[in-house]
């Protein structure tokens, strides 16, 4: 993807086994571009704190209230 490790913050998604790593979520910050993200996929994010698929909906939706 050709993104600078510094650029953005990195999460590890951990597999079934404790020493197993499923794969990793990058964060970009505001305004970060990313040209092509090849096999990977992206994520939409809903009040800074739940992280869905890029092409999947919440319904019903959810309220401020319900994310704090």
């Amino acid at each position: 993807m050709n993104v600078a490790l510094s650029a953005v913050t990195a999460y590890v998604i951990p597999g079934a086994e404790t020493t197993q790593i499923r794969g990793c979520l990058l964060t970009y910050p505001a305004g970060y571009q990313v040209a092509d993200v090849g096999r990977n996929a992206r994520c939409q994010c809903f009040g800074g704190l739940l992280y869905i698929p890029e092409r999947a909906a919440l319904y019903p939706e959810l309220s401020a209230v319900e994310l704090d």
